[in-house]
C-alpha cells in the first residue's frame, strides 16, 4: 500500500480491555479533533476479550460513525492487541491512544503539521500525568518549543522522551513490519527501540507540549 492509496491520513489505534468507565472520553477526544474527523481520521478499537461492557461501548460508537471500526478477539494481552491494530490501520500515519486516556483537540493537527514540515518519520509530544487519586499532575508546560531531530541520534532521543508508543504520530510504512513483543516489562520501550534502529527511520521531531493526558486511576496500568 502506497501513501496515495491511504483512505485516511490518520489511524488511531486503541487496545480495549475492561475500560468501560473511561472509554467514551477517549473516543470523544478523537472525534473532537480540529483536523476534521470525518475526512481524515479512522479509529481502530481492538477489544481484547473484555469482561465488562467495554465491547458494547465500542459497538455503540461504531454504529454512530462508520469510521470507527471494532475488532474482537479472545484475551491475548496488550502487545498482540496493538499489533492487530497496526495490521488493521489504513492511514498514512498511526497514533496509539490508551483506552483510559484522552488527547487535546489540536493534537493530531499539530503533530501532522510538524511531521510534514520536518519530513519527520515520527512526530512526538509530551504527556501530562493526571492522578485521580492525588488530584495532582506532573506537567506545567504551556510553551510549545519544538526540537527538530537533525540526525538519527537526536531524533532517537526526541522519540524516546516519552518511551511508550503514545504521544506519537508514526508514519505507517515505518512501523508496518515492527511489532510489540510480549514481555512483562518494557515492551513499549522495545517497540520504540526497534523503530529507532529501523533502516527506514531517519528523523523524529518533538513538540514540548503535553497534548496527551495520561490518566492514573486505582487499578490502571502504569
Amino acid at each position: 500500500q502506497t501513501v496515495s492509496d491511504c483512505r485516511f491520513k490518520f489511524s488511531v489505534v486503541t487496545a480495549v480491555y475492561n475500560v468501560e468507565p473511561y472509554l467514551a472520553e477517549a473516543i470523544e477526544s478523537i472525534l473532537a479533533q480540529d483536523i476534521g474527523f470525518e475526512e481524515s481520521v479512522e479509529m481502530v478499537l481492538v477489544d481484547d476479550g473484555s469482561t465488562d461492557d467495554s465491547l458494547a461501548v465500542c459497538h455503540k460508537w461504531a454504529r454512530q460513525d462508520n469510521r470507527i471500526q471494532v475488532y474482537e478477539q479472545e484475551n491475548q494481552g496488550v502487545a498482540r492487541t496493538r499489533n492487530k491494530g497496526i495490521q488493521l490501520a489504513t492511514g498514512k500515519y498511526v497514533m496509539f491512544l490508551d483506552a483510559d486516556d484522552w488527547v487535546e483537540a489540536d493534537m493530531l493537527e499539530s503533530l501532522y503539521r510538524l511531521a510534514e514540515v520536518d519530513h519527520a518519520d515520527v512526530a512526538c509530544c509530551l504527556l501530562r500525568e493526571e492522578n485521580q487519586l492525588e488530584e495532582t499532575d506532573n506537567c506545567t508546560t504551556t510553551e510549545r518549543t519544538i526540537i527538530h531531530g537533525k540526525n538519527k541520534t537526536e531524533s532517537g532521543l526526541a522519540l524516546l522522551t516519552v518511551w511508550g508508543p503514545v504521544c506519537k504520530l508514526y508514519r505507517k510504512d515505518l512501523i508496518e513490519n515492527i511489532r510489540f513483543e510480549e514481555y512483562k516489562v518494557a515492551e513499549d520501550l522495545l517497540f520504540n527501540t526497534n523503530v529507532v534502529c529501523s533502516e527506514k527511520f531517519e528523523r523524529a521531531s518533538l513538540i514540548q507540549y503535553p497534548f496527551y493526558h495520561y490518566m492514573i486511576y486505582a487499578g490502571s496500568a502504569m
